[in-house]
């Protein structure tokens, strides 16, 4: 079998026993490839006490301690970080990146090595390699004005690697925005997977549970948002949207996710949407984080789930769960984000500057629409995603053979 070093994106665990989008994909391959065995798979990621309990054949999960002095190489990466960007120079660090690189067992003699959505890594590890590996970079967020991921590193990767696999059509057009030139023999669209085995319509039991769980009657609408609670997510929008719902709408609010909030402002912009909220505490309901197997219920119990993204997604992965347990959505054409829906089950907003409006526009065009039309968007959403994306299993077929084929 082919040699595989796959390094992780950042310091999160892989296989993904702490979330994380790319860390779910990344284990997604890992575990089919062990059914199927093509590589030997070494994976660097950060160390987890949950990792020790996991075995694969095909697969030794390599974990980096984090880094003596980590405190200080935080605080040094976020003065750094915050000097560029006041100088307006498009360059940043990240502690464990160069750590990352410097840990990866060269001797190993990889016949491929792919990296994880950091472009930092990617160079560290052209300054390590001794020339025989094939290099590979799967791109999951936006790209040019990153300091992640600006155009000189864009390039960078571009002239260094074999392919470059992309997330969305939006992620591949901007990475070929950034390197200025004809990426078509190197640039791949590989769009992310869904676990039908864990995404798949569960029994009204479990339903009717979840309904006891959160005080929800079976006549009340469920609304649900799912993913950071910040700005760029338009999540206020939709807080402000169900405050102004005609008080004859039977609907409850479900907000899943966290904040990761650092500065000043954004604690503010916390504390406004639950000073919001609050006024009509009846209408919502703030669940913190939910586990990845813990959310098909969650998208199965809402009549509608809305994505207000202010920001361009790179992708969109809470669109493509919802639409797999069949669950329609309310989105805005942003990013990748446009990509994944069409019109038979899901409403669109274009209109950024009446964002609140629209939201709220749509959440009524749905909640008086007949149950005929809903059961219909209902089918369509599911129709959709089993026609258009992928199961785990060609994913890991997909990339496989883009790997080995060169």
């Amino acid at each position: 079998m082919k040699k595989l070093a796959i390094i992780a994106p950042s310091d999160f665990p892989i296989p993904s026993v702490c979330g994380g989008a790319v860390e779910n994909l990344t284990s997604y391959f890992i575990f089919e490839n062990e059914k199927k065995p093509i590589f030997r798979i070494d994976v660097y990621c950060a160390e987890n006490q949950e990792l020790n309990d996991l075995c694969f054949e095909h697969c030794n999960i390599i974990q980096l301690a984090l880094p003596k002095y980590k405190k200080i190489r935080k605080i040094y990466c976020a003065v750094f970080n915050r000097i560029a960007k006041q100088l307006k120079i498009q360059k940043a660090k990240f502690y464990f990146d160069k750590y990352m690189a410097d840990s990866v067992i060269y001797s190993n003699d990889y016949n491929f090595i792919l990296v994880e959505n950091n472009m930092n890594v990617f160079e560290y590890l052209l300054r390590r390699i001794n020339g025989n590996e094939k290099l590979y970079f799967h791109l999951h967020n936006d790209v040019i004005e990153s300091a992640y991921k600006n155009k000189r590193l864009c390039k960078m990767v571009y002239e260094n690697c074999e392919k470059v696999f992309c997330a969305s059509q939006y992620l591949k057009e901007r990475f070929e925005l950034a390197c200025e030139t004809d990426v078509h023999k190197k640039i791949r669209l590989l769009t992310n997977c869904v676990d039908f085995s864990v995404f798949r319509i569960c029994a009204d039991e479990k339903m009717n549970e979840l309904r006891k769980k959160f005080s929800i009657e079976k006549d009340e609408y469920v609304i649900l948002y799912s993913g950071r609670i910040t700005p760029e997510k338009g999540v206020l929008e939709l807080v402000n949207a169900i405050v102004n719902l005609p008080e004859a709408m039977k609907v409850r609010c479900i907000v899943v996710g966290g904040s990761w909030f650092r500065t000043h402002s954004e604690n503010e912009y916390l504390n406004q949407l639950k000073n919001k909220a609050d006024e009509y505490k009846k209408r919502f309901i703030f669940t913190g984080y939910c586990s990845y197997k813990e959310m098909p219920l969650l998208y199965q119990l809402a009549d509608i789930t809305v994505v207000p993204s202010k920001w361009e997604e790179p992708f969109g992965m809470v669109a493509l769960e919802a639409l797999a347990m069949g669950c329609p959505l309310i989105v805005t054409k942003k990013g990748g984000l446009k990509e994944i829906p069409d019109d038979k089950c899901a409403y669109f907003i274009d209109d950024m500057d009446h964002l609140t409006e629209m939201v709220g526009e749509m959440i009524c065009k749905h909640y008086y629409c007949s149950e005929a039309q809903k059961q219909y968007m209902r089918r369509c959403a599911i129709e959709k995603v089993q026609k258009d994306f992928y199961g785990t299993e060609e994913y890991f077929s997909r990339l496989s053979k883009e790997v080995l084929n060169d």
